[in-house]
């Protein structure tokens, strides 16, 4: 494959014109791009890997403000091929692989040192190597996202961590990583915006559901479904797609119906299923148990572990099968200390629950009635910890208005559109405070919208 691929890019760069270049480049890059798929399918030993792949997107050009950096590692120099909104550019570094591999292993086993900053030098080494020779080509557009499709040892590092001697790449860009330049089609909403396409909202629409809730992320209409990253779908199902459904509630029916109908697979994240704070819901798994419901699930609500990273899945078989095999090559496993954690939260009294549900019930109480009194009041949240407050009358974007709440107040708060233009005229509290800091915060949030409003 890569002696393939060398002559492929020694011929790219004897040519003159960028037009006869390019076709050489990609041609090298596809044929990278065949030893990894290669790899999967001695990895998987199944059909995996092929019908993810019977349905792909190139991330060859994702908008004026995203770059791709495909690292080529060679023998005796590192190719970077680079994709920018006027289209794909070489790069050659006079870095080997050998060479290349040993700093970046020195690099990983010194960045685990926390206490020290030894891993620093390796960090600006690297980035001379790998960033520092397309800073001007970066430089002439409006690039503010990084993405990386590493292969070898460059993909046991945080490409973000790179440093330029002043600061990090992720404080300068955002830095995404990407296994292959090929992604299905299924990918999540944040890889859908770097195709400037938006997560589609056709479920909700359909079922009547509130957009902030609910979200199907899919690149195309319901006809047009296509299965979600190497997920293995077991070989009798003739499913046409997968629907991603946060916090299913109460609408847990309707979309158990569309799912059917529709003849869907169901990611369903359930993390606040023990933070209820009215009447009682029901489960996708409880209305849909044909093995179609992948139930996702955390300890960082309930048992409040925010700082554990821990959580579960709950499917069939099957395809816990297959979640597996992709951890085991993503993260190994959860630490042994991290899973006795879980295990005591899970074995132990559970009276602590219900009475973080009651703290929240009184506060939701409390900030409900705040908001409504200075008529900011959306709607009354039944379950986890947050609710929204319009801030509609002050004629800021949501974002505006966060960082001078938070610079002119100091009070923090989440803008709507992190949760969908839907969301773009309010604000998101959180109930996981106490009542004195939320009754202060929100009688000065309502203070400034009242400020803002009288201005105008």
């Amino acid at each position: 494959y890569f002696e393939l691929v060398d002559l492929l890019l020694q011929r790219g760069q004897s040519l003159q014109d960028p037009k006869q270049v390019a076709p050489y480049l990609i041609e090298a890059r596809d044929t990278v791009e065949l030893f990894k798929v290669a790899e999967l399918r001695d990895y998987f030993r199944d059909d995996c890997v092929d019908t993810a792949l019977s349905k792909v997107t190139k991330l060859d050009v994702v908008g004026n403000t995203t770059a791709i950096i495909y690292p080529i590692l060679l023998a005796d120099r590192t190719e970077l091929l680079v994709g920018l909104p006027t289209g794909l550019k070489q790069v050659s570094v006079p870095v080997g692989t050998e060479t290349l591999t040993k700093e970046v292993r020195e690099f990983r086993r010194k960045l685990e040192k926390r206490t020290t900053r030894e891993y620093l030098p390796h960090a600006q080494k690297l980035y001379d190597w790998l960033i520092r020779p397309i800073e001007p080509d970066l430089a002439a557009f409006p690039i503010d996202t990084l993405i990386f499709v590493p292969d070898g040892a460059l993909r046991t590092i945080p490409m973000a961590a790179l440093n330029d001697g002043k600061q990090f790449v992720i404080a300068k860009y955002a830095a995404r990583l990407a296994p292959l330049v090929r992604l299905p089609l299924a990918a999540y909403a944040q890889m859908l915006r770097f195709h400037d396409k938006r997560a589609l909202y056709a479920f909700a629409r359909e079922a009547g559901v509130p957009i902030p809730q609910t979200e199907l992320v899919a690149p195309g209409a319901l006809s047009t479904l296509d299965y979600p990253l190497m997920l293995k779908v077991p070989q009798s199902s003739s499913a046409r797609g997968v629907a991603l459904v946060e916090r299913p509630g109460q609408h847990a029916a309707i979309w158990s119906d569309l799912a059917q109908r529709h003849n869907l697979w169901v990611i369903s994240d359930e993390c606040y299923d023990e933070i209820i704070l009215e009447g009682s819901t029901d489960t996708m798994s409880s209305l849909l148990d044909d093995g179609r419901v992948i139930t996702v699930m955390t300890f960082s609500k309930t048992y409040s572990m925010t700082g554990w990273r821990l959580g579960y899945a709950i499917a069939g078989e099957d395809t816990i099968t297959s979640i597996t095999k992709v951890l085991e090559s993503m993260s190994s496993n959860t630490t042994s200390i991290t899973q006795v954690a879980g295990e005591a939260a899970l074995d132990g009294p559970q009276d602590c629950v219900a009475e973080m549900v009651g703290a929240y019930r009184r506060r939701r109480d409390l900030v409900v009635d705040l908001l409504r009194e200075a008529d900011l009041l959306i709607n009354v949240p039944t379950g986890a910890f947050y609710i929204m407050a319009d801030i509609s009358p002050s004629g800021l974007a949501s974002r505006d208005f966060a960082l001078r709440l938070l610079q002119e107040r100091g009070v923090g708060v989440a803008p709507g559109t992190a949760f969908g233009t839907q969301a773009a005229h309010s604000v998101r509290i959180s109930l996981a405070s106490s009542d004195v800091a939320l009754r202060e915060g929100v009688g000065r949030l309502a203070e400034l919208v009242q400020e803002l409003s009288a201005a105008r």
